[in-house]
């Protein structure tokens, strides 16, 4: 065996999921595939296909939801906007080396899967496709929703040592992108609300925060 395929990336020995194939599906297949083995990015990508990016954004959101932070998470947000970008320009999109050679570790891809796969088929159950049909009903208002997948891993992108700031926008980008695979307008309202939710959110605990540190200043400087 040459030293090329001895490094050939796992991912390239298992076909891609079929176009059609639900996210619980190709999850439950990736833990059968890595089960017991680290796994990078771009085996994850290898399996998911090049023609799911909307499954890939699912699943990089996921990443931010797991209860336990996952510890490669960050270049993730990035990811995020690279997918989004592809998608308003109509190409596939194109990972750096950084993101593609990111690896997890058995136990961490495994709780990720493990964990992705209760939320996904719970997301599954409740899809109705053609619901608010006439939120998508055109590719100009397809583009608008994936704009906002956009703004929403830009969110993600944003250093906040804040609870829950990524929450939010990983949720967003959940319910978009589910609706939008699943022609479901609701779910993809609902991702808009949460991510403006989540915007109010931040601006609540920045307010908060300005009248808290005003009301110590004030008392600091009555001491002298």
């Amino acid at each position: 065996m040459s030293e090329a395929s001895a490094e050939q990336p796992q991912a390239a020995r298992h076909p891609p999921f079929p176009k059609d194939a639900k996210l619980s599906e190709q999850l439950a297949y990736l833990h059968n595939v890595f089960a017991g083995k680290p796994m990078l990015f771009r085996d994850m990508v290898g399996v998911l296909g090049a023609h799911a990016p909307l499954l890939l954004i699912i699943l990089l959101a996921l990443l931010f939801t797991v209860p336990n932070p996952i510890p490669v998470s960050a270049p993730f947000g990035f990811a995020i906007v690279v997918v989004a970008i592809s998608l308003l320009r109509g190409r596939e999109p194109r990972f750096s080396e950084k993101i593609l050679n990111a690896r997890f570790s058995p136990s961490v891809h495994d709780k990720l899967v493990r964990f992705s796969a209760r939320i996904s088929k719970g997301i599954e159950r409740w899809l109705h496709p053609g619901r608010a049909a006439v939120i998508l009903a055109t590719p100009a208002r397809e583009r608008l929703h994936v704009f906002g997948l956009l703004l929403a891993g830009v969110y993600l992108l944003l250093p906040l040592p804040v609870p829950f700031s990524n929450t939010f926008p990983a949720w967003a980008i959940m319910f978009v992108a589910s609706g939008l695979i699943g022609r479901d307008g609701v779910f993809v309202m609902l991702g808009h609300a949460v991510l403006v939710a989540g915007v109010f959110y931040l601006v609540f605990l920045g307010a908060t925060m300005a009248v808290v540190m005003n009301q110590l200043w004030d008392w600091v400087t009555g001491l002298f």
